[in-house]
């Protein structure tokens, strides 16, 4: 009966240690995360972007990324999946969509991605037109991304608007901006 009682504390012991050493690491990283001192938001820059394909339909994009974590500890984002809405005077209009299953990110250094984006080419015309008799273009991409870290995983929703100059050269330049 002793040696039940010795396993059983010894399990006990381990068990609070577990919730102890969780609970540190827990608090710290929300410090960290409010303070934004240690944890920060990777920077995202535009490299390039090519057709892929192109149809009636749709128009098939890769756009690469370069994520700079600078950051000492990286994680996974699995099924990252967006849309870039146009509002069009109230009017909202789906006129693209993103998705990637699997992206890592490095801790403390860059990585270099590509994400597919697929125009839909009827809706890319309204917007075409918006260009010559609007001033300005107002566009979201709005999604969800499951964020792995350590072992925790995070849905995280994100939505960002972005008015864009109707000049040509500014909405060519806006647009990937946005996207990056």
């Amino acid at each position: 009966m002793t040696r039940d009682l010795r396993n059983y504390c010894n399990r006990k012991n381990i068990f609070v240690a577990a919730v102890f050493t969780t609970a540190i690491l827990s608090a710290f990283l929300v410090f960290a995360y409010i303070n934004g001192d240690i944890i920060s938001t990777p920077a995202i820059t535009f490299e390039d972007v090519e057709i892929s394909d192109i149809s009636f339909n749709e128009t098939h994009f890769n756009v690469i990324l370069i994520i700079d974590n600078k950051n000492l500890v990286g994680g996974t984002i699995k099924n990252l999946s967006f849309d870039i809405i146009w509002d069009n005077e109230g009017e909202k209009t789906v006129i693209a969509h993103g998705e990637k299953d699997t992206l890592n990110i490095y801790g403390n250094q860059k990585t270099k991605t590509e994400i597919p984006i697929l125009f839909y080419n009827k809706n890319i015309i309204p917007l075409a037109t918006g260009t010559i008799t609007q001033k300005s273009l107002n566009i979201t991409v709005r999604g969800n991304a499951d964020f792995e870290f350590l072992f925790f995983k995070i849905n995280v929703p994100f939505k960002k608007t972005q008015i864009i100059d109707t000049n040509l050269k500014n909405i060519i330049q806006g647009i990937l901006k946005f996207i990056a």
